[in-house]
């Protein structure tokens, strides 16, 4: 899998009448870092590569669109990270659209929006190489659709946080995101379908990840993860109708924790988990994970965790035995209407 073949099937995204940015096929461009402003259209024909990065700051009502190449492999050595810097960057931008574009080989991160509201992005392909080489990072947004996508990432494909990348403002909670019919690869580190580690807000809720393929989940990661390192009220996280291929590692992994990553000098909560009709079809059973975090002055268990038709290599799941799973300082782990971690 170190030399991969894709063939990618986007729609075409025709031509607006008002393009403010217009990058025509056949034409290579080096854009540095393109700065867009409120109500511009940025189009990238198809046959058109950009090297370079966009970089949006109250830019409501701005668009990204086109069949074209985002390539952002003048900002680094190969296989080496380069500055850190996302290749799409959007801080405070509201009534966004992202449509039809292909991003390769960012330095970091490759898309960001961060601190926005009304967000849609789709059919957008990302395929990264390098280590931290993130697919898509909500951070700090609220109403935020992500759809028809495939993102072949060597770190978390797609992950929602609250941290200050790309901006201190993105600090903030979390509501209303919906992840759906989406092709997603990780590949090396990182996570398929993350939500932390870096939750610096106050609530992070309202979570849809639906009819997902998952191809791969190479190495140390986990498939559906969420880790909270910091204070976030994480809840109402909804899995379901997701199909899994290959899982190398873990498949659930839900922890409370203290990390490297953490800020908060309070734990969090995880609560109101729901897996619906989630299957791995190939490969590996892997094991998964619930853990809380207790200490002398502090105490976060997750709880009312549910899980309903997950099915592994044919077998049908009836408890956490069965999924090979190690469950710590939790509460409430429901499987199919029963529960069998209760709160004494």
């Amino acid at each position: 899998m170190k030399t991969p073949l894709f063939i990618l099937c986007t729609k075409r995204v025709p031509k607006p009448e008002k393009v403010d940015h217009l990058f025509e096929s056949g034409k290579v461009y080096n854009v540095g870092t393109l700065e867009v402003k409120a109500g511009e259209t940025v189009y990238l024909e198809e046959g058109s590569v950009v090297c370079g990065c966009v970089s949006a700051l109250f830019a409501h009502g701005m668009k990204i669109l086109g069949n074209g190449i985002l390539n952002g492999c003048v900002w680094h050595p190969k296989e080496e990270n380069g500055e850190v810097r996302p290749m799409i960057s959007l801080v405070f931008c509201n009534d966004v659209k992202i449509q039809g574009i292909t991003m390769v080989d960012g330095g970091s991160w490759h898309m960001v929006p961060g601190a926005c509201r009304n967000v849609e992005i789709e059919d957008v392909n990302i395929m990264s190489r390098v280590c931290t080489g993130d697919g898509i990072d909500i951070v700090g947004c609220e109403d935020v659709t992500l759809r028809n996508s495939f993102i072949r990432a060597s770190d978390d494909c797609v992950c929602i946080k609250a941290a200050s990348y790309p901006d201190p403002a993105a600090n903030r909670n979390v509501k209303n995101i919906l992840v759906e019919h989406c092709v997603l690869w990780n590949a090396e580190p990182g996570n398929g379908v993350e939500i932390g580690y870096e939750v610096r807000c106050d609530e992070i809720s309202d979570i849809t990840f639906r009819d997902l393929d998952i191809v791969h989940c190479q190495q140390s990661g986990g498939v559906l993860t969420i880790h909270n390192a910091d204070r976030a009220y994480i809840h109402n996280i909804v899995y379901e109708d997701i199909r899994v291929e290959d899982a190398q590692a873990k498949f659930i992994d839900i922890k409370v924790l203290d990390s490297k990553y953490s800020l908060d000098r309070s734990r969090g909560r995880v609560e109101d988990i729901f897996f619906r009709n989630i299957e791995i079809l190939n490969g590996n059973f892997p094991v998964s994970i619930i853990r809380g975090f207790e200490m002398h002055t502090e105490m976060s268990w997750p709880q009312n965790i549910h899980f309903d038709n997950v099915v592994v290599l044919g077998e049908h799941i009836n408890s956490p035995s069965d999924l090979h799973m190690v469950v710590e300082l939790s509460n409430d782990i429901w499987f199919n209407g029963k529960v069998h971690v209760k709160r004494i």
